[in-house]
């Protein structure tokens, strides 16, 4: 069987004419490159790469060092099922504009819910190995899921497993030993007295705005009945989450380009995979990845399966685009042009290195803990 490997660019471009060079024609498909993941090497000391993986996030009052015991009250694994991504240009005035619209949907297919409850099932045994490892107790889940505190903070969940259409594209959220899928929003976790000067603030695209819109009242919940159960159970509260996408697809556009850019590659996403301790007093504390545990191995195969209607439609937009451009007078028209694809993943390659990564990713964050404690 051919098979993909993460290494694999797919790059689908258009570029338009401008004003400074209306005649000059539509150029071919460009060919660039967007920034690479950087990969970690496993055998290397988790301790000596936690400055270029590791983010740790309201330490300044020492929460981490202090932590013992720790009630695991969220924990959750996003398996991404679909995505897409969308580059758009424009160029000229009011209406006559030319407008360059650029896509890439991809569809993740031969691994399914089953595959992924035992990846995070497994995850959910390595994570409380390692807690222990780094000096944490882990109260037993059936007192945290039998809390009378528990159950209100977590009336309005849902039950595992979720699927989720977000602005990423969609996925599967996993749970273990039972515990209610629910979110808090992780732009407001920490919240931070700071000017950014125009920086845009970190998002999260896994999320969908029906769970943002949940988020309310999963925080409201959170913050009245997590401090009593962490006093009842003498803890704090852990909350994991980790997400799993299958591809990783950049856009960029200029004032005469639109470009996507797409790899096959399994990785543990940035930022929005993390560890967030609650103490009982409610100060906070997060610890993440900064970059994306990239996987170097093949999964499967990556196919094109672009439908002959989507083809189609993409022809008849650059057709108009190339008539009104040389019929005379302003630019003006519509040109678009996208792949589809699938990652037909073989179950036991894409559970080996999900795993692997998983490891490496909770080595990671167990380094980072017992950094804390020196």
């Amino acid at each position: 069987m051919k098979r993909s490997t993460p290494a694999l660019l797919i790059c689908t471009a258009l570029a338009m004419p401008v004003h400074a060079g209306l005649f000059d024609g539509l150029s071919g498909l460009v060919s660039a490159k967007p920034d690479e993941a950087t990969n970690i090497d496993p055998s290397v000391n988790p301790e000596s790469q936690l400055e270029n993986f590791i983010e740790v996030e309201g330490e300044e009052d020492g929460l981490l060092k202090g932590i013992k015991r720790v009630a695991i009250t969220q924990f959750q694994i996003e398996f991404m099922t679909a995505t897409s991504a969308n580059a758009f240009a424009k160029s000229g005035y009011g209406s006559n504009t030319t407008n360059a619209n650029t896509y890439v949907n991809a569809k993740l297919e031969g691994v399914g819910v089953a595959d992924f409850q035992k990846l995070t099932d497994g995850y959910y045994d390595s994570l409380v190995s390692s807690l222990k490892t780094a000096g944490i107790e882990v109260v037993d889940q059936a007192l945290v899921l039998g809390h009378p505190d528990f159950k209100e903070m977590t009336s309005g969940a849902r039950s595992s497993p979720s699927e989720e259409d977000a602005e990423a594209g969609k996925g599967v959220l996993v749970s273990s030993r039972g515990l209610p899928i629910w979110f808090e929003s992780e732009d407001g976790f920490i919240r931070k007295a700071s000017i950014s000067f125009g920086k845009k603030e970190k998002t999260d695209p896994y999320q969908s705005f029906g769970t943002q819109m949940g988020q309310i009242s999963a925080a409201k919940g959170a913050a009245i009945n997590e401090p009593a159960l962490m006093k009842a159970l003498d803890a704090g509260s852990l909350r994991v989450r980790i997400t799993v996408p299958f591809m990783q697809i950049k856009t960029s556009t200029t004032s005469s380009s639109a470009k996507t850019f797409s790899k096959g590659t399994v990785q543990i996403e940035k930022w929005v995979s993390r560890l967030s301790f609650v103490a009982p007093d409610t100060k906070r504390v997060r610890v993440r990845l900064k970059k994306p545990i990239v996987a170097t191995s093949d999964v499967g195969e990556l196919k094109d399966v672009t439908t002959s209607g989507e083809k189609a439609i993409d022809a008849a937009a650059n057709v108009v685009a190339i008539a009104t451009m040389f019929m005379g007078g302003p630019v003006k028209g519509t040109m678009q042009s996208g792949v589809s694809y699938a990652l037909q993943a073989d179950p036991q390659r894409y559970a080996d290195t999900v795993n692997s990564q998983l490891d490496t990713t909770q080595k990671l964050f167990t380094a980072a803990l017992l950094k804390a404690k020196q």
